[in-house]
């Protein structure tokens, strides 16, 4: 039997229902088929009124509690699940998917949607190539993402590149946008791991094809003839390309000084091996070299202008040599003194004290060159190399730099860089560190990159540095942080691949041909260089670009010790070098250098730097402060106004 109030199964002769108090009557309930409970009796209608006044005070009280808890759980529930959902609904960005890309299906492994999802290919389905084109679409413009880091330590071929989410910062961290991208010949396998999976959008992309990979248009955007372009203006008033550098000659071979020594290294191919740098300022070398190649040397330099004057030959266990040389076209040059006879005076002096270790000592007013001889007789000369390297340079309405073939342009502040026949454009910079003055060109392929570095204010409008005015004896440093810590006063070029930074050593064979070329420079506003490098490695096997830089916003300070920025990232300065007991301050801050590529907040003693563009950029801060101090004339006391100023320098990528 049921209670028709409430539906409480009750037995069969209750007459009240335990669970609302109502009368049960007697008759089946109307679950079962039955009439009313209600009576007709008044005396049992007046109890049943008593017995249906409901719950009491302490069960609504109770039954309100438990509704509370009820809707206060529901409702964080809800919140919970509409804060899940934003997250795993908001479309964070798009990637190529690899799939439709490499066009092969992979293995999908998904550890939770939520966080990973791993895309597997075969390398025998997806090579090498495909990977790294895969990787440079990915890192596009077309993509949220920019490529963080590359690691190639783990041997085997293995190579993982790691982009990190480039979009709105709001909802989740930065590793958590993450995506590697993984080639691994070593296990057969080529992993695309994308992290926060739930939140991006696998979109299709045009299949891999070898001939289109990392290519851009290559086509200039004008090609004057440098015969009708010689002003800004022309006869309808419209501005025309200015042509600021004529073209040049590249077949002229480059001179020989009179003063140079032919090195050694070089004449013999690389026989003899020098263990100490060779520059224009070193005056001395010690090479290892057999005494049959040495014999060869000394009858060369006789035979090409310089004349011997004295020998020496003394053996008591040890053999002792030495030999002085004179130049006959420079007969009245400086002098040193002859080893082991301090009596003849000469230009050039060659010395043992062991056998196969020689050394030698040149005057002042001479210096090792490679003259183009080389050992058996063949002469060679380095000329100026590079599709583009003896074409005029055209300054267009816009400001920025062509040319005069078509084929190279970029604006100031870039570079239009070539390499191996596929062409990008990046950022340039030029700093000043100490008494150098450095070009900085950068990630315009991954982490690739080259670098220059010269005397400061060395350099005029027209001069050619070719891979013998940057050749070393060996590179000690090849990281870029060790190349932005060290000044080296000397010309220097390194060119990176894959992060590792490489120049032109002495018997070196990474480096087949090397140009840079002054196209443009005006001290204290704008130049242009024509850059050309030539290796003997497959990849990048020629690399060619026209840089421009204003030369004005890294004039002013030391970036040696600069603090390093991202840009949009900010950085706060906090000027302490108040005056104790100074009567008043005042704080003034201003962007020196790099105007636009910072924005600044000052108050007070502290400023926040904000990173707008990549390059250089100085913030200065002025303290102004008063002191008491007497008049120099009369003694008597006074208030006298100070300032003290600091600047502080940043670099940003």
């Amino acid at each position: 039997m049921y209670c028709n109030q409430c539906g409480a199964k009750l037995s069969d002769n209750a007459k009240f229902c335990q669970n609302c108090g109502s009368v049960v009557d007697a008759q089946p309930s109307s679950r079962e088929g039955g009439g009313s409970s209600c009576s007709d009796d008044p005396a049992v209608a007046t109890k049943e009124k008593k017995l249906n006044r409901g719950p009491s005070p302490r069960l609504k009280k109770l039954l309100a509690i438990l509704g509370g808890a009820v809707v206060l759980i529901l409702a964080i529930v809800l919140i919970s699940n509409a804060v899940d959902g934003k997250k795993r609904t908001t479309i964070l960005g798009t990637i190529p998917d690899p799939e439709t890309f490499f066009g092969v299906s992979g293995d999908h492994d998904r550890y939770d949607s939520w966080y990973e999802h791993n895309i597997e290919f075969e390398t025998e389905d997806v090579t090498k190539d495909m990977t790294d084109a895969y990787v440079d679409l990915l890192g596009s413009s077309k993509f949220p993402f920019v490529l963080d880091e590359t690691i190639d330590h783990f041997g085997g071929g293995m190579v993982r590149y790691i982009f990190k989410y480039n979009g709105s910062q709001e909802l989740y961290d930065a590793q958590s946008r993450q995506i590697m991208v993984e080639y691994n010949p070593g296990y057969e396998q080529v992993v695309v791991n994308i992290r926060n999976s739930g939140n991006f959008e696998l979109v299709p992309v045009e299949p891999y094809a070898p001939e289109s990979v990392s290519e851009e248009n290559t086509e200039p955007a004008y090609a004057p003839d440098p015969e009708q372009a010689e002003t800004q203006s022309g006869d309808n008033g419209m501005a025309e390309p200015e042509l600021v550098a004529g073209p040049i000659s590249v077949e002229n071979k480059i001179e020989v000084p009179q003063n140079a020594v032919p090195e050694l290294s070089a004449w013999s191919g690389g026989a003899a091996t020098v263990d100490r740098v060779i520059t224009k300022s070193d005056k001395l070398a010690n090479y290892e070299v057999s005494a049959e190649v040495l014999a060869e040397y000394v009858q060369m330099l006789q035979e090409t202008g310089f004349e011997l004057v004295d020998e020496y030959y003394f053996s008591y266990g040890d053999t002792f040599q030495a030999w002085a040389f004179n130049c006959l076209a420079l007969p009245e040059a400086e002098t040193i003194e002859m080893q082991y006879d301090e009596d003849t005076r000469c230009h050039v002096c060659i010395w043992t004290s062991d056998d196969d270790e020689y050394r030698i000592d040149i005057s002042p007013a001479f210096q090792f060159f490679d003259t183009g001889l080389r050992r058996g007789g063949a002469v060679t000369r380095e000329t100026i190399s590079g599709p583009s390297a003896g074409a005029g340079l055209y300054r267009m309405p816009d400001g920025s730099y062509q040319t005069s073939d078509g084929r190279l342009s970029t604006a100031v502040g870039n570079a239009m860089v070539i390499r191996d026949g596929a062409t990008y454009t990046c950022g340039a910079r030029w700093l000043v560190e100490d008494e150098d003055e450095r070009l900085w060109v950068e990630d315009y392929y991954r982490n690739e990159g080259f670098f220059m570095e010269v005397p400061k204010s060395s350099l005029m409008e027209g001069d050619v540095l070719l891979m013998s005015d940057f050749v070393r004896e060996r590179y000690y440093e090849t990281d870029k942080e060790s190349l932005e810590s060290y000044n080296w006063h000397t010309p220097m070029f390194a060119l990176a691949y894959d992060g590792i930074w490489k120049g032109p050593e002495l018997n070196g064979r990474d480096f087949q041909a090397l140009t840079v070329r002054v196209m443009y420079y005006q001290s204290g506003g704008e130049a242009v260089y024509y850059v050309y490098a030539r290796t003997t490695s497959a990849e990048p096997g020629e690399v060619e670009a026209l840089v421009a830089v204003d030369m004005s916003a890294g004039s002013g300070g030391n970036f040696g010790n600069a603090t390093r920025l991202s840009v949009g990232d900010s950085f706060s300065l906090n000027y302490s070098g108040e005056v104790f007991g100074a009567n008043y301050h005042v704080y003034e801050w201003t962007v020196t250098d790099g105007e636009g590529n910072v924005r600044i907040e000052g108050t007070g003693s502290k400023c926040r730097v904000e990173a707008l563009e990549k390059g250089v950029a100085t913030v200065k801060v002025t303290y102004e402060y008063g002191v008491d101090e007497p008049d120099i004339l009369t003694g008597i006391v006074g208030p006298a106004s100070k300032s003290k100023t600091q600047s502080y320098n940043f670099i940003i990528e």
